[in-house]
């Protein structure tokens, strides 16, 4: 696809379904959803097309994220249709939406409103140009960790396709206003794309 086609961003949310014993363990993303809500709508206000795909299984029963649910799943089925058409005339970006309850971290990033998690190596320009929009309007803890492997699926199988992806994990005790923050931030990147 052409440089000068229209974006079009895929928002996928595996750990939408939770439990009934969710408040005990973590087992379903509660803020992953909400965000996806959140940057669909932003990124529909300034014209960029999107598409949310939420998961409909408790990821105890089995998780959408892993290879395991590759081809056994609807929503994996689901991501790979819309990928698939919607490359055919734009550029295909897709956003794996989760959240992180207040005090997990990964590499000292406890309390950090915003983590990127990058599958199979160095992160893309494109990665690093959302982070940079993130910071210059949220000024404390977005990083990115890159080179995490195979462990989150989805992007590693859309990256094997050889489409663009990004995990977000969101925290799951960002305010409103940091919560609108972050998704505008998003939408600049996608009207600068």
């Amino acid at each position: 696809m052409s440089s000068t086609s229209p974006p079009y961003v895929l928002l996928t949310v595996p750990h939408a379904r939770c439990s009934a014993i969710s408040h005990r363990v973590h087992d379903c993303d509660y803020a992953a959803t909400r965000m996806a809500t959140k940057i669909a709508a932003v990124l529909g206000s300034a014209g960029v097309k999107n598409e949310i795909v939420i998961g409909d299984v408790n990821r105890r029963t089995l998780d959408l994220n892993r290879r395991e649910s590759r081809y056994t799943a609807d929503f994996r089925e689901r991501i790979r249709q819309l990928v698939t058409e919607r490359s055919a005339d734009s550029r295909m970006f897709t956003l794996d939406i989760h959240s992180y309850p207040k005090h997990h971290e990964w590499a000292g990033t406890a309390g950090y409103p915003m983590v990127f998690l990058y599958a199979g190596g160095p992160a893309p320009a494109w990665v690093g140009n959302m982070a940079a929009l993130i910071r210059k309007n949220i000024d404390r803890g977005i990083t990115i960790i890159d080179g995490i492997g195979p462990v989150n699926d989805i992007q590693d199988e859309l990256h094997t396709l050889g489409f663009e992806a990004v995990l977000l994990e969101f925290n799951e005790s960002n305010t409103a206003p940091t919560e609108e923050q972050l998704a505008r931030a998003v939408r600049e990147w996608a009207e600068n794309l």
